[in-house]
C-alpha cells in the first residue's frame, strides 16, 4: 500500500485534515491509502480514530452506532448521545507481533438469543446460564470437564460406570505371618465408597503382635470395632475351628490397616483365622 499524488486536500495551517487523490481515495488525519483498482476510506489518528454512523431520524439516544481502533483492537459501539456514554458490544483484538485476530469479545450483558459457531469457542472468564430447561425424560448425555478443561460428555451408563468399580479383587500380602495357606480378597466401589471383603487363613510369624494388610483404595480407615471374626486355626472351607472373637482395626497409614486380637495382639506362634468386612471412604 502507498500514498497517491493528492488532488484535493484542506490545511490545518501545516497538518492536512482531508485528502483525496487522483485515484478517489480519501483520508482524514493524514494521506489516502493506495492500492490498484481499490479505493479505500482512511482515518488517521496518533490514538483512538474510527467513523460513527448517525441515523438522524431517530432519537438522541438511538440514532449513533461507532466503528472505532482502540490500540490493538477494533470495536464496534452502540452510542447514546443523551447520556454521553457508548457501549462496546462487539471488539476484535490482534496479536502486535502478527495479522492474526488473537480473540473476539462479546460482553455477556448483551447476549441475547442464539450463538451459532461453526468453530471453537473459547472463554477465559466464567459461563452462567441463567435459565436451563428440564429434558423432561432420561438424559442421553451429561456435560463434563476433561482434564484440558474442555466441554464433553458421557452418557449416564459411563458416568456410572466412572462412578462405581464393580466388584474386584486384589492382592495385599499380609505382614507379621510365617505363611498363609487360604485367603481371599475383594472389594466394591460406589462412587468413593469402598467396601472390603476379606479371609486370611495362616501362621504367625513367631512373634507376638497384629496382622497388617494393603487397601485397594488408599484411605483413612476408622480404628473403632468392625466386623473383623479371628480364631485359633481354620480350615480350607473358611471356618474358624475355635469360637471366634471380635477383633480391631485401626488406621496404619492411608494404604495399610493393622488387624488385632480383640484389643491386643495374636500368640506369637498359632494358627491364625482372620476373616471380615467393612467399608470406608476413599480419600
Amino acid at each position: 500500500m502507498t500514498t497517491n499524488n493528492r488532488l484535493f486536500t484542506v490545511w490545518n495551517y501545516t497538518t492536512p485534515v482531508l485528502d483525496i487523490d487522483a485515484s478517489g481515495n480519501v483520508a482524514l488525519g493524514g494521506s489516502p491509502i493506495y492500492v490498484a483498482s481499490q479505493r479505500h476510506l482512511t482515518v488517521q489518528n496518533s490514538g483512538i480514530c474510527g467513523v460513527y454512523w448517525r441515523d438522524s431520524s431517530q432519537a438522541t439516544n438511538t440514532k449513533n452506532w461507532n466503528f472505532r481502533v482502540n490500540g490493538l483492537a477494533f470495536e464496534f459501539q452502540s452510542v447514546n448521545d443523551a447520556l454521553s456514554a457508548s457501549q462496546t458490544a462487539l471488539r476484535f483484538v490482534r496479536n502486535a507481533g502478527n495479522y492474526t485476530i488473537d480473540y473476539v469479545q462479546i460482553p455477556y450483558t448483551l447476549l441475547s438469543g442464539a450463538i451459532i459457531s461453526s468453530g471453537n469457542i473459547t472463554t477465559t472468564g466464567s459461563v452462567a446460564i441463567n435459565t436451563v430447561a428440564n429434558e423432561g425424560t432420561t438424559a442421553t448425555k451429561i456435560l463434563t470437564l476433561d482434564a484440558s478443561d474442555n466441554v464433553d460428555y458421557r452418557t449416564p451408563a459411563e458416568l456410572l460406570a466412572d462412578m462405581t468399580t464393580p466388584s474386584s479383587s486384589w492382592s495385599p500380602i499380609p505382614t507379621g505371618l510365617a505363611s498363609v495357606n487360604n485367603s481371599f480378597y475383594n472389594y466394591t466401589r460406589n462412587g468413593d465408597n469402598v467396601t472390603v471383603t476379606f479371609l486370611i487363613d495362616g501362621f504367625k510369624n513367631g512373634s507376638a503382635g497384629a496382622v497388617t494388610m494393603g487397601l485397594p483404595v488408599a484411605a483413612e480407615v476408622p480404628s473403632d470395632n468392625l466386623e473383623i471374626v479371628y480364631g485359633s486355626g481354620g480350615d480350607s472351607s473358611g471356618v474358624p475351628e475355635g469360637v471366634p472373637s471380635i477383633g480391631r482395626i485401626a488406621s496404619g497409614s492411608n494404604s495399610v490397616i493393622t488387624l488385632y486380637a480383640g484389643t491386643g495382639n495374636f500368640a506369637a506362634s498359632e494358627n491364625v483365622f482372620i476373616s471380615g468386612s467393612f467399608s470406608y471412604v476413599a480419600d
